[in-house]
């Protein structure tokens, strides 16, 4: 299975997702259920599915010396950024008309912190605040589910922090804030933090000969198939 092909609608509960904290929030602010159902939390093979391409796209930089034939390092190309849903504010899916159309700040919409609000969690404007923002991290989740570009711009978005041009092993991977490749920053480190695992074990003799052959030959077609 694929980093596209993973699915993202098949999980029955949304236990640790966005909407937990509050039993009844639905009685002070109205939660479409449409947006629950795509309240997802992150799987561990699904973790491990994109970390796995994030190391196939760091092989593949590695390999090209850091720079693809276009001139760029990123994952996506010069000739394929027009495609991203992102890019066409006119693209945006909208999961339910209620909520209203996806703006691009929504993409960057970040949780209210809790200390800013006397009562905590019982204030009733951080709950508020809260839902609102958690519907416009959904929203902008499920736009990113329907673009082509998801999984490279997952991955440049953990490599762009990546400022080791010689490819070690101690670099720093800073995920970028915001949501990127369907991911916010909380599941983006858990990839990076995966990925790095990867490319430890790459660097050093803890992974087999075979496994570093298949890595190899992936990056090859990634590098073959990149417009």
């Amino acid at each position: 299975m694929g980093i596209l092909d993973v699915p993202w609608d098949d999980v029955d509960s949304n236990e640790e997702g966005l909407f937990p904290i509050f039993e009844n929030v639905e009685n002070r602010v109205r939660v479409p259920k449409v947006v629950k159902s795509f309240d997802i939390t992150m799987r561990r093979e699904d973790r491990d599915i994109e970390a796995d391409y994030v190391f196939i796209v760091w092989l593949a930089r590695k390999r090209v010396g850091g720079v693809f034939l276009d001139g760029s390092g990123q994952a996506i190309s010069r000739e394929e950024g027009h495609l991203a849903v992102c890019a066409s504010p006119d693209k945006f899916p909208v999961i339910n008309p209620e909520i209203g159309p996806l703006d691009i700040d929504d993409f960057f919409a970040e949780l209210p912190d809790i200390e800013d609000y006397p009562a905590g969690e019982d204030d009733e404007n951080y709950q508020v605040d809260y839902v609102n923002s958690a519907i416009k991290i959904i929203n902008a989740k499920n736009a990113c589910k329907a673009c082509p570009l998801r999984a490279k711009c997952l991955a440049d978005s953990i490599l762009m922090g990546d400022e080791d041009r010689d490819f070690g092993s101690n670099s720093n991977v800073r995920p970028l804030p915001g949501i990127w490749g369907g991911r916010e920053l909380k599941d983006r480190k858990s990839i990076a933090r995966r990925f790095k695992a990867i490319r430890n074990d790459y660097l050093s003799t803890a992974m087999a000969p075979e496994k570093k052959r298949m890595y190899e030959r992936k990056a090859e077609q990634f590098i073959n198939d990149r417009p």
